[in-house]
């Protein structure tokens, strides 16, 4: 009998400490929604501030910082890279539109 509590004891712990991962990883994951949608809420913040030709310019430095580091492999071929000559352009299949911004009234 004093096993059997014994053993039912240890099942309770094991089921406890189970318990207390599984809401640690809960209230981890809950920690990692609300980043990202304070992240998501920023973004929305900054873009309504920016032209679109602002975000291109930051876009381009971007892929020009990527290019040159190494971290992004290749150019388009016929294409040259800001600050090197000519200013990258678009590829005549790929027109640049300009589009509202999402989730802000027009």
């Amino acid at each position: 009998m004093g096993q059997e509590m014994e053993m039912m004891h240890k099942m309770l712990q094991s089921v406890n400490q189970s318990v207390e991962v599984q809401d640690m990883e809960r209230k981890n994951f809950e920690a990692t929604i609300k980043a990202f949608d304070a992240e998501t809420k920023r973004l929305a913040a900054v873009q309504a501030s920016m032209s679109p030709e602002q975000i291109q310019d930051i876009v381009m430095g971007t892929v020009h910082g990527m290019i040159t580091s190494g971290d992004l492999a290749g150019e388009m071929p016929g294409q040259e890279l800001p600050g090197e000559g000519m200013p990258m352009e678009m590829p005549p299949e790929m027109p640049m539109q300009e589009m509202p911004p999402q989730g802000m009234p027009q």
